[in-house]
């Protein structure tokens, strides 16, 4: 599936963006394309599916509200800043 749908399908399921693939920085940032609530862009590489697993978790203990938020994910740390300028975060 095009990441342009898969963008349109979680932003009319108002779900978080959970991926790997780095475009969608550039699709939301540079092209506005919403991508519903939230995007999680993880910059590590999988080594298993327990081990997404575990950072998408400590992202969520970290930061419970995902809404409105782009969150860059490395081994290192988290980046988050806003998806819209005008959200406040």
């Amino acid at each position: 599936m095009p990441d342009e749908e898969v963008a349109a399908l979680c932003a009319d399921q108002g779900g978080i963006l959970l991926t790997f693939d780095k475009d969608f920085g550039e699709l939301v940032f540079h092209r506005g394309l919403s991508a519903g609530s939230g995007v999680v862009l993880f910059r590590i590489p999988p080594d298993s599916p327990e081990g997404a697993a575990d950072v998408a978790l400590a992202l969520v203990q970290s930061q419970p509200d995902l809404a409105g938020l782009f969150c860059a994910v490395t081994r290192d740390r988290i980046r988050i800043r806003p998806l819209s300028p005008g959200s406040g975060r």
